[in-house]
């Protein structure tokens, strides 16, 4: 007990300190705690490393269990059969031709069929955190690397409940798995009638509600190791199941420092894995997996995005964002390890790719739209616009609105009340369509392509909209638009204080900031019914009308039925 207490403690200060120096020097954290674990192997400060690794475990369990939780599944419903399609095609590609590849390299099937795995598959983890920083969630390419990445998840989730039998496969082990499988199928779909009144009772009681988490998430641990599953999926499963309570987000915030502590034990545990290697044995396979990861698989998903008729700019952030490893891949090849699937040397190889990858694409991200504009002249064969480009009925608009998002929905819907002329801008082909049978005038395009400027003649609109919230785009639109037309009026949107300000300096009529709408309305709502409580439920009245028909439009799209009434 006191070896492991020591263990802990020296992992616990030297991670930290690790975790300390990466965030002053803007590097992600999972490098720093598998570097931690490395030079504390090296240094031979470990004393127990076999119950450090059994603690990892608990943390892969908790990983999966927390992704679990965000899988509700009205959001798997919302995903759409392009995304679905999109992400599928990316993983068989991916795995088929890095299969191939790795058999060419001389590794044997099995080998070869981990390493296809661990470059098909980006990293969630990575990814959302870096969009977060940016204020990027919200983009048309943030939405379509996110419904990937969660096809990619599931496709993890399943292939670490697979590879437990791959060594023993026979007809025997299939039916035998296919009958567990619709078991535990029955007891998910049985669950939740005996969940929810535990947890209704467990929320009253704070203490509980960790408590009873914990309680769920240990009993499908311990139901899919009887039925010879991993320890990962029977998290995960009790993951999915919690997340469609209403109790999700209290859970999720309580799991979450535990969940963190041990999945830096976890990440700290993979360094302790780094073994001696000889590198001029495995640096030509490493090269060619680092290629696969940051070329092959972003060509692939371009590709894709392309097929389905999305812009070449969206196509390419998308692309760029999941150039890297999962952190799914080192639980994977964790597993791999454990059952003596690969040897240690393959380990530290996934390692390696996943450290230097993650390292990569922090950089790929930070400088993507940079590198957009280099190569944008060369991508445009990976523009396959869709059949309906625009829709035009007039050549003259008094108003250019810029992109139909949340905030363009709000401004369509004033300007078709206003009667005015007007055509909208969007690079979505699912906006352009639906504003196209709801018969309001559209181009499919962006505001930096100097072809759409040409085609809406901006030297006549009396006012320019942009909803679009990239600072550079904005940058360009304004000063085209001064250039051309200095009468107009320009609106722009950005994220940041300091986008807003530099626009004002550049000469916007007026910028607007979506955080500060919702508090500014609100101050509005305080002046005008802070005398007449009539007046506040008669307000309150209107608004849940709104909400419900935004509801109702949002079902197929914001758009859709609405404005073809208008």
């Amino acid at each position: 007990m006191e070896n492991i207490f020591y263990d802990i403690g020296i992992i616990t200060i030297l991670a930290t300190a690790f975790a300390y120096l990466a965030r002053k020097l803007r590097q992600p954290l999972i490098p720093a705690y598998i570097l931690s674990g490395f030079l504390l192997l090296k240094a031979g400060l470990i004393t127990d490393v076999v119950t450090v690794r059994t603690l990892s475990e608990i943390g892969i369990a908790f990983m999966l269990f927390t992704v679990g939780l965000e899988f509700e599944l009205r959001k798997l419903r919302k995903i759409g059969k392009i995304f679905v399609v999109g992400g599928s095609l990316q993983i068989i590609i991916t795995t088929i031709i890095a299969f191939i590849v790795m058999m060419l390299l001389n590794f044997n099937t099995l080998v070869s069929f981990y390493l296809a795995l661990v470059v098909a598959f980006s990293s969630t983890m990575v990814v959302v955190k870096l969009l977060s920083d940016r204020n990027e969630l919200d983009t048309l390419h943030a939405k379509i690397t996110i419904a990937i990445l969660l096809v990619q998840d599931i496709a993890a989730v399943l292939a670490i409940s697979f590879l437990p039998i791959l060594d023993s496969i026979s007809f025997n082990t299939i039916m035998l798995f296919v009958a567990k499988t619709m078991a535990i199928l029955v007891l998910i779909i049985v669950s939740p009638y005996f969940l929810k009144p535990i947890f209704n009772f467990a929320a009253k009681h704070q203490e509980l509600l960790l408590l009873g988490a914990l309680a769920v998430c240990f009993t499908f641990i311990f139901i899919m190791q009887t039925a010879g599953f991993s320890t990962a999926i029977g998290a995960f499963i009790a993951g999915v199941l919690l997340a469609n309570l209403p109790y999700r987000l209290e859970i999720i915030g309580k799991m979450t420092p535990l969940r963190d502590f041990f999945v830096t034990l976890f990440f700290v545990s993979l360094g302790l894995e780094l073994v001696e290697v000889n590198f001029s044995n495995i640096l030509t396979p490493l090269i060619v997996i680092l290629l696969l990861v940051l070329i092959l698989k972003p060509f692939i998903v371009l590709l894709i995005t392309s097929l389905f008729h999305y812009e070449r700019k969206t196509s390419f952030l998308t692309a760029t964002s999941l150039a890297q490893t999962s952190e799914f891949s080192l639980v994977l090849g964790f597993q791999g390890l454990m059952l003596n699937h690969i040897p240690k040397d393959v380990f530290s190889l996934m390692l390696l790719v996943t450290i230097i990858s993650i390292t990569i694409t922090t950089y790929l991200m930070k400088y993507d739209k940079k590198i957009y504009k280099l190569l944008s002249h060369h991508l445009r064969f990976f523009e396959i616009k869709p059949k309906e480009t625009s829709f035009i009925k007039e050549k003259d608009f008094d108003v250019v609105l810029f992109g139909c998002n949340r905030l363009g929905y709000s401004i369509l819907r004033a300007l078709t009340k206003l009667n005015t002329k007007f055509v909208v801008v969007d690079y979505d082909p699912e906006v352009i369509e639906l504003l196209t049978k709801s018969g309001i005038q559209c181009i499919y395009g962006d505001a930096t392509d100097p072809e759409i400027l040409e085609k809406i003649d901006i030297k006549k609109p009396k006012l320019f909209i942009s909803t679009v919230a990239d600072r550079d785009d904005n940058l360009y639109l304004l000063k085209k638009v001064k250039e051309k037309n200095k009468d107009a009026l320009v609106f722009l949107t950005a994220t940041q204080l300091d986008d807003a300000l530099e626009f004002y300096e550049a000469g916007a009529h007026y910028v607007i900031i979506p955080r500060f709408l919702g508090g500014d309305y609100a101050a509005l709502l305080v002046e005008k019914f802070s005398k007449n409580v009539n007046e506040i439920i008669k307000e309150k009245a209107r608004h849940i009308e709104e909400l419900k028909m935004r509801k109702r439009v949002s079902k197929a799209h914001p758009l859709h039925k609405e404005f073809r009434k208008a």
